[in-house]
């Protein structure tokens, strides 16, 4: 999944999982230079990367993991703070 912001001209990516565990695995499109490449090309500057997943909201190999749970609770609060609910 690729959030697109359009006035800073940048993205912030993320792989979903339907794991509790956090393995380097789940890291190998993150991780993929050619494909960040790509992706900043299309859609700007990464300034975030992330895995959403089952497990505890944290840290690993420098990505942020963080709970699919407690991340849909803040896109709630992010939409009320933008009005576009």
């Amino acid at each position: 999944m690729v959030v697109v912001d359009d006035t800073k001209n940048t993205c912030e990516i993320f792989e979903i999982k339907h794991s509790k565990e956090r393995v380097p695995e789940q890291l190998k499109n993150l991780k993929n230079d050619q494909k960040c490449r790509d992706t900043e090309f299309r859609f700007g500057k990464i300034v975030g990367k992330y895995v959403i997943y089952r497990g505890e909201t944290t840290s690993f190999c420098g990505v942020e993991y963080k709970n699919v749970k407690e991340y849909l609770k803040s896109l709630t609060q992010f939409c009320l703070d933008r009005t576009l609910l």
